[in-house]
């Protein structure tokens, strides 16, 4: 349309396929330094539409040259470099198109000269501990510690003459670099590994080799396999020493981890990853009885289980209890029995609970964040702007790492589809199946909510059906920020 603002744009030729494949993480790609990336773009019915706004977004990135957008996944890849003459063939059966939104050739900066990266602190050390459990919205913390929100902030706040003090992060897997700062404490780690010093670089130490700890704010995150065990099983033995060390300093040490009521972590871990079972199978008949979704997939027919019918056939564990249970060779999966035959597991799994410094409630993120930051003097975690930003972006439940195959699907009704299931009102025995896969976790809920000040300490080892709502309601009534149901 003449004069409106997608008119500015000059017509861009759009060719079938993708450059590469991209992947969405917590830790976002930068315009300044990166080669490529990935921007969730918002559902739309217009294709056209929907590649004007991603290539317009590709103007506001300064590596940005090409594009590649998907309506049906809403995804917005960008690229430095990219050959249209030879685009992915859609192999994963997406309908993704690409075009060339810049004509000019861009200088890549390396990762150490980017304007965002951190220079020493003259404040006293600080470090972060984040034991990422799975969907408890350990994501948005991430996104807020490595730069989602406050990188136009800074900006705006340097005009001012103000600066931020933000931490150095290392993303899940890269906790052996933090212990190679400590060779005293952690003799296994002494010899740093050899990709430790391009680690430092690439989030954001600009000194080259390994930083000091002394004049650093670091945050390092524990989320999954070796690195979620190393938590408990190499550093919080050390943590008495470590804290020492950085007391010599006046520095602070934090643990922390995030619960959330635990019939929400099953429906949300149903919606990003609904299992899917082949058609011709006979459990894949049944499912397609009970009302699955049907599809196809590189040539197969499959079936999307449903929800009441995937927690009667394949109950879920206790997923916060045992990912608290991480490398010490238990489990909590015998709570479901209502035998009490998990009693050590459970009560090993809150002792961990208790000995984070500070643990937060997903249901009352705000409030979370601002004890951390006051805790560690991190700006990113009070300004309120910055929460603004962080709040008002869209979680996407739907992100699977590449190689997963529900990304790949181009059926557009699966999406609604399942988040109308995990939403759904629950038949007497699927109902009865998910408190079972429960019980462990509301005793855990329960002490995190206690733990983050929102509840007193009123429930012991099991809790009754409906008591999230009850608590949660209680802890509306101190924290208003916190959201009841």
């Amino acid at each position: 349309m003449p004069g409106s603002r997608a008119a500015q744009l000059p017509e861009l030729q759009w060719l079938p396929g993708y450059c590469a494949v991209t992947e969405f993480s917590s830790r976002m790609a930068l315009c300044s330094t990166d080669k490529s990336g990935a921007w969730h773009m918002l559902p739309t019915d217009d294709a056209v539409k929907g590649q004007r706004s991603c290539a317009k977004r590709c103007t506001r990135c300064r590596n940005c040259r090409f594009v590649s957008y998907s309506m049906s996944q809403n995804d917005c890849s960008w690229y430095a470099e990219c050959n249209l003459r030879a685009l992915g063939d859609n192999k994963f059966q997406t309908d993704h198109h690409s075009a060339q939104v810049k004509s000019d050739r861009i200088e890549l900066t390396r990762p150490h000269r980017s304007r965002f990266h951190l220079q020493p602190s003259h404040a006293p050390p600080t470090a972060l501990f984040f034991y990422h459990m799975s969907k408890t919205g350990g994501t948005a913390l991430g996104n807020l510690l490595s730069g989602f929100a406050w990188r136009s902030r800074k900006r705006e706040l340097q005009q001012q003459g103000r600066q931020l003090l933000l931490p150095l992060v290392l993303p899940d897997g890269m906790h052996g670099c933090f212990f190679a700062l400590f060779p005293a404490l952690f003799p296994g780690h002494a010899q740093a590994p050899t990709n430790c010093a391009a680690v430092w670089r690439s989030i954001g130490y600009a000194g080259g080799g390994q930083p000091a700890w002394q004049r650093h704010a670091i945050a390092v995150e524990h989320h999954v396999g070796p690195s979620r065990a190393a938590f408990f099983s190499t550093l919080e033995p050390k943590l008495p020493q470590l804290r020492l060390l950085y007391a010599g300093h006046n520095g602070t040490i934090v643990t922390t981890t995030i619960v959330r009521s635990p019939r929400a972590v099953v429906r949300s871990t149903y919606k990003m990853w609904p299992p899917r079972v082949p058609a011709e199978t006979a459990q894949g008949a049944a499912a397609t009885a009970a009302g699955g979704f049907g599809m196809e997939l590189r040539r197969k027919r499959l079936v999307v289980l449903p929800f009441g019918y995937y927690l009667q056939q394949r109950p879920p564990v206790a997923a916060q209890t045992n990912q608290l249970l991480a490398a010490s060779g238990l489990e909590a999966a015998e709570c479901a029995d209502g035998n009490g035959t998990s009693a050590s597991s459970l009560e090993l799994a809150r002792r961990r609970l208790r000995s984070f410094d500070e643990v937060g409630v997903t249901e009352c993120t705000r409030r979370y964040w601002r004890r951390l930051g006051a805790r560690l003097g991190w700006s990113n975690l009070v300004d309120e702007s910055i929460m603004d930003a962080a709040e008002a972006r869209e979680h996407n439940e739907w992100y699977k790492p590449v190689g997963m195959e529900i990304t790949q699907t181009t059926t557009r009704g699966l999406r609604p589809w399942v988040e109308a299931q995990a939403d759904s009102e629950l038949e007497p025995q699927a109902a009865a199946a998910l408190e079972r896969a429960v019980s462990c976790d509301a005793a855990v809920y329960a002490d995190g909510l206690w733990l983050g000040g929102l509840l007193m300490p009123t429930v012991g080892a099991r809790a009754e059906e409906g008591d999230e709502r009850a608590w949660l309601a209680e802890a509306q009534v101190r924290e208003p920020s916190c959201a009841a149901g």
